[in-house]
């Protein structure tokens, strides 16, 4: 006997929705767009005694909403307006080549994460040293780096003052991973450190320093961290007057909203990614020669699981390892040597050295 035709169209229906849980109403870069086409940056473009470099992080951003925007399985937690595209501003500038991306949608993309496992601790760590921290447990669980870090090493190198080389972060425990040693990489502000009286002069929302530390230290996140919107005002404020060699960047809300399982205030600390993304981009085209000397580029440490579970990132290891990232043009590349630089974390560090014209001392691959 035939089956009967509703039966055909119902299990068609069926496997549909199981293979597009995962999936909006779009994709900008499917699975087989493998966007890392180039080698990374083009070094006879460039004078390396001039090179400046800011690198932001994004803690625990998926690939599945910075590709493809909301996810289906999860939209009723969150009102139909905000649904949808995320990364709007960001893909718009990489359309319009103001911006490139290495990456690609799906499982295995085509950028990973350089350590072992996609948790914050080993990240970080591979992404400073260059290489995964073999002291690191199995869990991901790290003891302080021991060897130096490409912060220390550009600060020493070039002889760069502390101001010069800056770590800006929402996350306190980051300072295990960016120096081997207290203060070897120049000037740090992580959790809540204070503003110095240097800044925040002739801000539109701080009077002064003293201003911008009694909000900061007022205003507190249930987790142990300081807000975004501070750590933010606070580097984009110390850019504007140091204007420093190295500035290394790092937010924290999207990762915490999402361990929280708060599927609406992740995705509203994801917009806000999309706007300080183009918010930065614009900040230091409009700062001259400075600007033209420098590159950005912007990651997230670890992805997170797929599916009901998108609020871990442990228990779904290949779906946290997949990851993007994004740089200005100056991040552009002629030389096939360093081809294995553009395919995860573990790339950025002798590219940035690159960059300033060191030897790199993390072997390529």
């Amino acid at each position: 006997m035939k089956p009967k035709l509703s039966v055909i169209l119902f299990i068609t229906l069926v496997i549909g929705i199981y293979f597009y849980v995962e999936k909006d109403t779009f994709d900008r870069f499917p699975a087989s767009n493998n966007t890392v086409s180039q080698n990374i940056f083009d070094l006879n473009k460039m004078k390396a005694d001039k090179n400046n470099v800011i690198v932001v992080m994004f803690d625990g951003v998926r690939s599945q909403e910075f590709y493809q925007g909301t996810s289906w399985n999860l939209r009723k937690n969150i009102d139909k307006k905000d649904r949808g595209e995320i990364f709007y501003n960001t893909f718009e500038s990489i359309d319009n080549k103001e911006l490139l991306l290495y990456g690609s949608s799906g499982k295995n993309s085509s950028y990973r994460v350089g350590s072992i496992l996609g948790k914050s601790e080993c990240s970080y760590q591979s992404i400073f040293l260059g290489y995964h921290n073999p002291k690191c447990a199995a869990d991901c669980s790290c003891p302080p780096v021991e060897r130096e870090t490409y912060p220390q090493k550009i600060k020493r190198e070039l002889d760069l003052n502390n101001h010069e080389v800056a770590t800006i972060t929402s996350w306190p425990w980051i300072k295990s991973a960016y120096s081997s040693v207290k203060n070897g990489a120049g000037y740090n502000n992580i959790g809540f450190g204070q503003a110095d009286s240097n800044l925040f002069k002739n801000h539109s929302v701080y009077t002064d320093n003293k201003d911008f530390n009694n909000h900061q230290n007022k205003d507190k996140p249930k987790w142990w961290g300081r807000w975004d919107k501070y750590t933010w005002e606070l580097s984009l404020e110390y850019l504007e007057y140091y204007r420093p060699r190295l500035m290394f960047i790092m937010l924290l809300d999207t990762d915490e909203w999402g361990h929280k399982e708060n599927y609406k205030s992740y995705v509203k600390a994801l917009r806000k990614t999309d706007e300080r993304i183009a918010e930065l981009t614009k900040k230091v085209r409009s700062m001259k020669n400075y600007g033209e000397n420098t590159t950005i580029l912007f990651s997230t440490d670890h992805g997170r699981n797929a599916g009901s579970s998108w609020m871990h990132h442990s228990t779904d290891p290949k779906r946290a390892k997949d990851i993007f990232l994004v740089t200005s043009p100056r991040y552009k590349s002629s030389q096939s040597v360093i081809d294995n630089c553009q395919k995860s974390h573990l790339g950025l560090r002798p590219t940035i050295e690159m960059l300033f014209g060191l030897k790199p001392e993390v072997p390529f691959g």
